[in-house]
Parts: C-alpha cells; sequence; structure tokens
C-alpha cells in the first residue's frame, strides 16, 4: 500500500516540475480522463465494451464583448470506440467542435489501435486520420472603417478543410495504472483561406488508482495531463476519490489557470459527470464566473454463449 502510494507522489513531483502557461491551440477538458480518446488514438477500443463518451463544455461564463455578446469559448466533444479481435486491435471515432472567437474548428477523426499483451498489462498503438473543418466568420467583425479593404474584398465567411494525423500509445493495468504518450496534428496543416495553421502538439498523461484494504468500498486514483506545441506548457492535476464504483468526486488543478471542482455517477450503463473551474488567473478580471463542463457516457458489450445468441448490457469503466 505504501509503495503504491510513493510511486504515485514520485509521479506527481516529476511532471511538477515542467514550465507552466496558460492558453494552447487544443481545446481543454477538466474531465479528460473519461474521454481519452479524445486525446490518443492508442486507446481505441482498450477493454470488451462499445463505448460512447460526450463532453460540453462552456468557458469563461460571463466573458463578454463591448457589444455584451458572450465570447467565452464554447467546445463539444463526441467519441465512440470498440473493440475489433478480428483486427487485433480496436476502431473508434472522434468528433469535436470549438466555438472560440471568430472562428468555429470542427474535426471529424477515424482511428485504429493494434493491441498487445506486454507483461500483465495491454499496449495499444494508434493512428488517426483527421479531417478539420475551419471556419472565419467575417461578418462578426466590427471595423473602425466601415470601408476597410480587407474586411470588402472577403465573404460573410471563409472556410477551409485541412487533412492531417495523430499517433498515440497507450499502456493499462487495470485497476492499478495507466499512461499514454500522444501527438496531435503531426503535419502541421495550414488553410489555404482562412490561413488558419494546426499545431503540432504533444500529450502525456497517466493515472494511479490507490485502494483501501480496509476500506473496499473506497479509492483514489490521481492522474497528470502535460501538453505542449513546443512553444507553451499546460499541466493538469485531477484527484478522484470513487465510491463503490457509483459515485465520484474530485478536483483539478490546472497550473497558471485554475480549480476545478468534479462529481459523477455510475448508473447501469450510464456514467454523468459535472465540473465548474473557478479562474485564478487574469481572465477572472474580465468577468469570467467560471466555466462549466458536463459529461455523458454509455458502454454495453455483445455476449454470445453456448451458441445462442444474446445481447447483454454491461458497465465498462
Amino acid at each position: 500500500m505504501l509503495t503504491r502510494i510513493l510511486r504515485a507522489t514520485f509521479i506527481l513531483l516529476l511532471v511538477s516540475n515542467w514550465g507552466v502557461v496558460k492558453a494552447q491551440q487544443e481545446p481543454q477538458f477538466t474531465q479528460h480522463s473519461f474521454n481519452r480518446l479524445s486525446y490518443n488514438p492508442g486507446y481505441a477500443g482498450m477493454g470488451d465494451a462499445i463505448c460512447a463518451t460526450g463532453i460540453m463544455r462552456q468557458q469563461w461564463v460571463g466573458f463578454v464583448d463591448i457589444e455584451n455578446q458572450n465570447i467565452g469559448p464554447k467546445t463539444y466533444t463526441f467519441s465512440i470506440h470498440s473493440p475489433v479481435k478480428i483486427l487485433r486491435g480496436g476502431v473508434g471515432v472522434n468528433i469535436m467542435q470549438d466555438q472560440i472567437g471568430f472562428f468555429t474548428h470542427t474535426n471529424v477523426d477515424l482511428g485504429y489501435s493494434y493491441h498487445t499483451s506486454i507483461g500483465v498489462g495491454d499496449l495499444g498503438i494508434g493512428v488517426q486520420a483527421m479531417f478539420f473543418n475551419s471556419l472565419l466568420d467575417f461578418s462578426l467583425f466590427k471595423p473602425i472603417n466601415s470601408d476597410d479593404p480587407v474586411l470588402n474584398q472577403r465573404r460573410a465567411e471563409e472556410s477551409d478543410m485541412i487533412f492531417d494525423a495523430n499517433f498515440g500509445v497507450y499502456y493499462q493495468v487495470p485497476n492499478e495504472f495507466w499512461f499514454g504518450v500522444s501527438a496531435q496534428n503531426l503535419f502541421q496543416s495550414t488553410g489555404r483561406n482562412t490561413l488558419y495553421k494546426l499545431s503540432r502538439t504533444v500529450f502525456l498523461a497517466g493515472g494511479y488508482e490507490i485502494n483501501f484494504p480496509t476500506r473496499p468500498f473506497f479509492s483514489i486514483e490521481p492522474s497528470v495531463m502535460i501538453k505542449s506545441d513546443f512553444a507553451i506548457v499546460q499541466m493538469d492535476v485531477n484527484a478522484l476519490l470513487k465510491y463503490r464504483d457509483r459515485f465520484w468526486g474530485g478536483l483539478n488543478y490546472r497550473l497558471g489557470d485554475g480549480l476545478g471542482l468534479m462529481f459523477g455517477l455510475w448508473w447501469k450503463d450510464f456514467k454523468l459527470g459535472y465540473s465548474y473551474d473557478i479562474s485564478t488567473s487574469k481572465v477572472s478580471v474580465g468577468g469570467s464566473k467560471g466555466s462549466h463542463e458536463i459529461l455523458l457516457g454509455y458502454c454495453f458489450k455483445f455476449e454470445f454463449d453456448k451458441g445462442i445468441r444474446t445481447l447483454r448490457n454491461t458497465r465498462y469503466l
């Protein structure tokens, strides 16, 4: 028991030496440990169930422009993945839309992960083809000079379809720990119309489950996510307290940005989570009243017994 706590503490101390920044191109989620496919293709199909997860995030509520219009980023993501034994791995789809400023970004990731056993754990090596649409709405611009030639020669909307790719490696020992390294936007593609350029971003994430022999209904899972586009670095530290695999609650600390509160529950094959972030950066001075995030997930699997085709629903975490 003591060894596990020391290992978890060592991991947290190790990653705490990284630099701190406050913003990046890739969207951020407080409940990221519940949707690992969104940033690591190697996670696709890890488990014995078909799992779907959706997250809706409203960031910086109350952050408005001079016309009192809400300009806080809004992000929506949905992912579904499944093991496929005939392919010796798993497949997955991740869809995300990020609305920030005058841009609306939508990407669809189609991926495959090859699975193999190493030691007592499972390793997934995954790739994704990413189709990224960037939309810039020029009608939202409020120029000082209404005859601005740069804006007048533009259409009301400009968009691009950009192709790129993602890669990830994920390793897990069920009920003990997980760890992953991944890279998004490998080619750093650029759109022709909006001139929007994707930034290559590296993710390093891991978690460790601490169980208590004298309190078997409780467990603690600390986890860390670090992401960097080689210009800036962002680090999230999470700690979840789970009870009977029915309820969870915890804290998130995003260095240089704020503190998040999380809680949720598992009900049959569903999971429902909510988080609220309190900003400690200068964004709060601009009127931000925090950020809200809602998570909904569902897992099910097919089982075939004794030659009779049956369908059974079970929750997979």
